[in-house]
């Protein structure tokens, strides 16, 4: 336990995030709720309403409309491009998002090459591998594969992050009743145990890494065995998460935004607007999956400016900033 608990008194309670130009973006742990479009979905509905596979000019429209938008703080791209040879896409998307986007967001890491070549290209945009350290325009996420275990390249991508300073979120994406306990009291548990275990490492490699509390976690569909997100437990479990970090002192991150349905209909507005308030209401420090289709496996341009009209009433909601 000493390990653990001299690992978090080393963690900072805030950071900032900075784009290309310099400045302060975001400031995780500031009391505000930071809002971004969804995770790499597979295929995109574009502008026309083709729902089609993702291609790399997704990615540069989609970043830069999250540019844009007031109400996205980062410029992710939001889908994996599938028109560019796979060991390499990661590089064309990077390359895409800084082309298309002053906002921070988040870089590619799945295994240690994908992570250096992310850090590098962010590195000569913001000049110096010392002036990137100081203000980050990237940053990365991990998520654990429950139960209460780190999947290999994820892990090590995660970790070139940290050797250089680079803040991370720590996302575990566990299915209540499937590959953790069915109560959220038994799974917030084992989600404490698998952040806090990253957490630990990170800090014994590079003390004062900034660090996210976070979660992905929902119940499990028991009929299909998939994993719906929008689900009153995954909101419930959203509070609850940033809860633990308010306790830690740390950020905290939850998904709001991203729906099960597959259309932009009334299914679509239902989830993401529970998903969004709630998360604002709940004081959740960042908040990704604004766009989000089928479970986070589409992402609709059109969404995403509703989604983002959505956000803009949220804030109101809860102070008007």
């Amino acid at each position: 336990s000493y390990v653990v608990e001299a690992a978090l008194r080393q963690v900072p309670s805030s950071f900032g995030l900075y784009g290309r130009d310099g400045q302060q973006q975001m400031r995780f742990g500031d009391g505000r709720t930071y809002f971004c479009a969804n995770a790499l979905a597979v295929n995109v509905i574009d502008l026309q309403g083709n729902h089609r596979p993702a291609t790399l000019e997704d990615v540069a429209d989609i970043s830069r409309l999250c540019d844009a938008l007031d109400e996205l703080h980062d410029g992710h791209g939001a889908v994996q491009p599938r028109d560019v040879p796979e060991p390499v896409a990661h590089a064309h998307a990077m390359l895409a998002m800084f082309r298309n986007t002053t906002k921070p967001f988040k870089g590619r890491g799945w295994g240690t090459t994908q992570a250096h070549d992310a850090i590098r290209m962010a590195e000569v945009v913001a000049g110096s591998p010392e002036q990137l350290c100081a203000k980050p325009i990237i940053f990365r996420n991990i998520n654990s594969v429950s139960p209460l275990a780190h999947g290999k390249e994820m892990l090590l991508g995660a970790l070139e992050y940290v050797r250089r300073g680079l803040p991370v979120i720590v996302t575990p994406e566990i299915q209540f009743g499937g590959t953790g306990p069915i109560t959220l009291g038994g799974s917030l548990v084992q989600q404490t145990a698998e952040i806090l275990s990253f957490i630990a490492l990170a800090q014994i490699i590079q003390p004062g890494t900034p660090m996210v509390y976070g979660t992905v976690s929902s119940s499990m569909d028991m009929r299909k065995g998939s994993l719906p997100y929008a689900t009153v437990e995954a909101f419930l479990f959203n509070a609850m998460t940033g809860q633990m970090a308010r306790f830690y002192n740390m950020p905290s991150r939850g998904s709001g935004g991203v729906s099960d349905a597959h259309s932009l209909d009334a299914q679509a507005g239902q989830d993401s607007a529970m998903g969004i308030l709630s998360t604002a209401l709940a004081g959740v420090s960042y908040v990704q999956g604004l766009g989000g289709l089928s479970s986070s496996l589409t992402t609709s341009l059109a969404k995403l400016v509703l989604d983002a009209e959505m956000v803009g009433m949220a804030q109101r909601v809860v102070g008007g900033y």
